[in-house]
């Protein structure tokens, strides 16, 4: 049957009124989206300026605009359902009914400026589209003619605009936590913002954006709402100027304490969720959110299998064929030209006996080229492995339950934290698992570890100052403090690794916020180690962390949103860093940082237990962008 086109016009102070709709229609049981268009504006309409949604609210649970040009699509004259049509248009107007009793419009005359959206021949919106998301729970076919009653001026605007959405497209929420999804999007072209809108379902609580101009530095929050309250269009009271090269931190936060199961990215909000922001701007604006890409560098891959070659055919101090061993750790120098990573040669983590050979490996980073050796007849489990602002070298040995203190250049120890025999307090580890050296006092920050459930700060020197921590899963409780690393202002960062999160303490202890992780509630693989949240390393020239989650690796700002995620099929990565791409010209300025460049170009270096090497990510020179996600509206 053909659909009629629901048309009320009136020329009353020259405004024109057209129902955008489904015409009257049976809407089966169910959660579905249908799509009804094409709707075409009044000959004479040349602005868009006013939409109020008329819908039966105990079915419909949102409803998305669209509009797009004639040449895009073969259209039909007249209107039909299930039509595909929304996938080739571009969002005007969209609304859901969480938090009204009836439903609420939206107004660009209430603000007074001559905004609207441009329709009509030779703009981007010549056509209308309706897509409406029913969750009909009824036993029956009803009948519904639901739709959008939208307002037309024959001027046309003197501010044009657009619809730009940010979302996550990978969102996985654990259960029995609170649980913060961030997405950080870049400003690729400015623009004006008039208004905002936020979507989520029954587990959200408030979204919001954090902003950062080019140069790294916090700008004023945006768009900040509580998912509770009615989620439609928000006029803003005056406009916000978005520059390109800002950035965008979208916040979703999750109450998912009673919830048994995962929760994942979808259009049922009975059982699935979303994280949205919408923002109305003058023509222009265009934000770029698909989270980058990494891809393995196989030119250091095959330098590296030719250092450890050289190695295990007697060419360096390894005897025939025996090669690295578990690589446990990797780090690097200040200028990032060595790299330095930790092995165990034959031994495993139950082994008692010392490794005769060096267990620290020092290779060229640009060339992969063996450097030198350390720390021979030193280590029975080695483990953490880091290098301090003054350029030694910090080393744990879970074996031992020692810490020691390294020069890189002479292969001496300089300094050993505890007695050998494990234990607490002032002169004893239990399985210490990482060093972080503050620059802010000099103060040594000790992971510890498997036996302990602490951090443990001592003097540069080896003084005990303090220690907090406990067994459990409560703010500043551990189950296993695996890594420890320290930002620039000296807070405190630890890879809480069976408790699947990330901690963030002050530098005497105070808990300030953690990161939740959803590794362990989703991974499908029955090795333990995928469930972990292995490591956390910082990089202060980027001004971001590189987090190891289970098999993947990520990318965080401080506040923990989510630059990159890489998932691999790497056997058990157990540490990583984050270094800039290699130093340019162009990467020597002071506003080299993750905020002011989100989407440059990264390397990431992984140890990987057992594969017995360092592998190599780095960023495409092509970056992916994008806003699109046709069933992740809302």
């Amino acid at each position: 049957m053909a659909l009629a086109m629901a048309f009320n016009l009136s020329t009353a102070l020259g405004e024109m009124k057209t129902f955008v709709q489904n015409p009257s229609t049976l809407v089966s049981p169910g959660v579905q989206l249908i799509c009804y268009g094409p709707f075409y504006p009044p000959s004479h309409a040349l602005s868009l300026y006013k939409m109020l949604p008329e819908v039966d609210m105990s079915i419909v649970h949102h409803i998305i605009m669209f509009g797009g040009r004639k040449t895009a699509y073969g259209l039909t004259p007249t209107p039909r359902a299930n039509t595909d049509i929304c996938y080739r248009g571009n969002i005007v107007y969209a609304w859901a009914r969480t938090g009204q009793q009836a439903p609420i419009g939206l107004d660009f005359d209430a603000n007074r400026r001559g905004d609207g959206f441009a329709v009509g021949a030779g703009t981007s919106i010549e056509w209308l589209a309706v897509q409406i998301h029913y969750q009909q729970l009824g036993a029956k076919a009803v009948l519904d003619a639901s739709g959008v009653h939208v307002w037309f001026h024959p001027r046309a605007p003197s501010r044009p605009l657009e619809v730009e959405l940010m979302l996550s497209a990978k969102l996985r929420i654990p259960p029995r936590v609170k649980f913060d999804e961030c997405v950080a999007c870049r400003v690729e072209a400015g623009g004006e913002a008039v208004a905002f809108r936020n979507h989520a379902h029954r587990l959200a609580r408030d979204i919001w954006a954090e902003r950062y101009d080019g140069a790294g530095r916090r700008l004023a929050d945006f768009g900040r709402r509580s998912a509770l309250e009615p989620q439609v269009f928000t006029l803003l009271d005056s406009p916000v100027q978005i520059r390109a090269g800002e950035t965008f931190l979208l916040h979703c936060e999750y109450d998912a304490t009673q919830m048994n199961s995962p929760t994942f990215v979808g259009a049922d909000e009975r059982t699935h969720e979303m994280c949205n922001q919408y923002i109305v701007s003058t023509a222009g604006l265009q934000l770029a959110c698909w989270r980058e890409s990494m891809q393995p560098d196989p030119l250091f891959a095959s330098q590296f299998e030719q250092t450890a070659r050289l190695q295990s055919t007697g060419g360096g101090i390894f005897g025939a064929a025996e090669g690295y061993g578990q690589v446990t750790a990797v780090t690097t120098d200040r200028a990032h030209k060595s790299l330095y990573f930790f092995h165990r040669s034959t031994n495993r983590f139950g082994s008692r006996s010392t490794i005769t050979k060096p267990a620290i490996i020092h290779i060229d980073l640009a060339s992969g080229k063996l450097r030198s050796q350390l720390g021979a007849n030193t280590f029975v489990v080695p483990h953490g492995l880091s290098m301090d602002y003054k350029g030694f070298l910090w080393a744990t040995d879970v074996g031992t339950h020692r810490v020691f203190r390294i020069d890189p250049a002479s292969d001496q120890v300089l300094l050993t934290l505890g007695n050998g025999q494990p234990g607490a307090g002032s002169v004893s580890f239990n399985q210490p698992t990482d060093v972080a050296v503050s620059p802010h006092g000099d103060e040594v920050f000790v992971a510890d570890g498997y036996g302990n459930s602490r951090v443990a700060v001592f003097t540069y020197g080896g003084q005990f100052l303090r220690e907090w921590g406990s067994h459990g899963t409560g703010p500043g409780q551990f189950r296993i403090p695996h890594s420890i690393t320290i930002d620039s202002d000296g807070d405190v960062y630890v890879a809480d690794r069976e408790n699947s999160r990330v901690q963030v303490f002050d530098r005497l202890g105070k808990f300030k916020a953690q990161w939740q992780s959803p590794v362990a509630a989703l991974s499908p693989s029955r090795q333990v180690w995928s469930r972990h949240l292995s490591s956390i390393s910082y990089n202060e020239q980027l001004d971001a962390f590189v987090v190891v989650e289970g098999s993947s690796f990520h990318i965080r700002t401080r506040s923990g949103c989510e630059i990159l995620a890489i998932e691999s099929s790497m056997n058990w990565p157990h540490d990583a860093i984050l270094l800039p791409a290699a130093t340019s010209a162009k990467d020597s300025h002071s506003n080299n940082t993750a905020l002011s460049a989100t989407g440059r170009e990264y390397r990431v270096f992984i140890a990987e237990l057992d594969g017995h090497r360092v592998l190599k990510y780095q960023t495409p020179k092509s970056v992916q962008t994008g806003n699109r996600g046709f069933d992740l509206y809302g």
